[in-house]
């Protein structure tokens, strides 16, 4: 997969946006210094730590009622820069809209349709960088055509998606790749209509109704397009390379937030059809359609000194499917995940949480996390993170966790903010 952008227009586009200071316009430009170290093991097909040198700009434009957004990444290899396939380019959102009572926005959009913290059912528009954490990943801009519509305290939202957009895999010498020391070959997609093919072109759409009532938000969905949060590796049955499988899949499903003084309540829940393939299409196995529910709350505390801690439990469950499957189709299939936040409230934006998520089905499970985010001065900010994985595999090929078994790590992002 070819994963080599074109940095020098990127950069180019950069030195605009940081200098937009047009009647209208504002511009962003972000240079971060990223740096992943795991536990070190003996697969000498992988890499045990990486630096990175990420450039993020972000260019916005407003004038009465017309919008225009742009925001997009690029990462290169500081320890290898002609290696291309540590190289990724992601558009997360380039589009031009109009807002009013009727909203209409053309372009790379980020669709944000969850509810809860951690486990997001409902959340399944953009497609993800899964080179990123897994408890947390980065979502991909969409192209379409968005339509919504004010109806009193909510509305109604309708979207058009042209274009398949493939997730973003690790490189074969990531800790991360489902496929050790092997590049993975481009997708293919199993269409509605039950056939493979290869071409990104397809219609996919989706539409939202959402409605508040005295401090409860409720929104329902109903969406077809191609499922990119299960993906099954497959063989080329020409060349043998792994490729990914996308099947087409149809959703339904809601979610809802209910408010009461410091106490959050939060719950989303998604049926799942998956396209079966046709006859024509020999040894393919069909997708189990499944049901995928979470519920979460949260509470908050205030402290003398201005300080905020909220402490946050969710659980999450896949329904439908055997308990092999599960494994197979999700990394939390079945998992609780406790949370603290502390928000210092103060100039530097300090923030830290401590999670940990525990599977609930297969013993033995376990994610922890730690993060750690301030600014220093006006012009940085630091993060760091440790992350500790503990799944050892059962069996013969790991599922679900298993894969990331031993993969502790601990990462520092130092930005330059301009």
């Amino acid at each position: 997969m070819n994963r080599a952008p074109q940095l020098g227009t990127f950069l180019s586009a950069c030195l605009v946006v940081s200098s937009a200071s047009a009647e209208g316009w504002r511009g962003g430009l972000d240079l971060t210094v990223e740096t992943r170290w795991f536990q070190q093991d003996a697969d000498l097909r992988t890499e045990d730590g990486s630096i990175d040198v990420a450039v993020q700009a972000d260019l916005k434009y407003t004038r009465e009622r017309w919008r225009g957004i742009a925001r997009a990444v690029a990462r290169a290899d500081a320890l290898n820069t002609l290696d291309t396939e540590n190289t990724q380019f992601t558009v997360q959102e380039a589009y031009v809209g109009y807002a009013g009572r009727f909203q209409l926005d053309i372009g790379y959009q980020i669709m944000d349709w969850t509810a809860n913290d951690v486990f997001q059912p409902g959340d399944v528009i953009n497609s993800r960088n899964l080179d990123s954490n897994i408890d947390s990943v980065e979502k991909i801009g969409e192209p379409m055509v968005s339509v919504a519509i004010r109806i009193a305290n909510g509305g109604v939202s309708g979207h058009y998606m042209p274009f398949r957009v493939p997730p973003l895999y690790p490189a074969r010498d990531s800790r991360l790749t489902p496929v050790p020391g092997v590049e993975l070959g481009d997708p293919l997609w199993l269409g509605s209509d039950g056939r493979l093919d290869q071409d990104r072109r397809d219609g996919q759409w989706a539409v939202r109704f959402t409605q508040s009532f005295r401090g409860l938000d409720v929104g329902v969905h109903a969406l077809r397009h191609s499922d990119r949060h299960q993906p099954l590796i497959v063989a080329d049955p020409d060349t043998g390379t792994p490729r990914p499988l996308l099947y087409s899949v149809t959703q339904v499903g809601g979610s809802f937030v209910y408010v009461r003084g410091a106490l959050v309540v939060r719950g989303e829940l998604a049926y799942r059809f998956f396209a079966v393939p046709s006859l024509d299409e020999p040894g393919l196995a069909p997708h189990d359609d499944n049901i995928q529910g979470a519920m979460g709350a949260e509470y908050g505390w205030a402290h003398q000194a201005g300080h905020e801690t909220i402490l946050v439990i969710e659980a999450q469950s896949l329904l439908g499917a055997s308990r092999e499957e599960r494994a197979r189709l999700m990394t939390f299939q079945r998992d609780a995940v406790i949370a603290v936040r502390h928000n210092w409230n103060d100039q530097q934006r300090q923030q830290m949480i401590l999670s940990a998520i525990f599977d609930l089905e297969r013993e033995g499970e376990f994610l922890g996390s730690i993060t750690y985010q301030r600014r220093v001065g006006e012009s940085w900010s630091l993060d760091a993170s440790a992350r500790f994985v503990y799944a050892p595999p059962k069996g013969d090929p790991p599922l679900g966790l298993e894969t990331q078994h031993a993969n502790n790590e601990i990462q520092l992002n130092v930005t330059r903010h301009f």
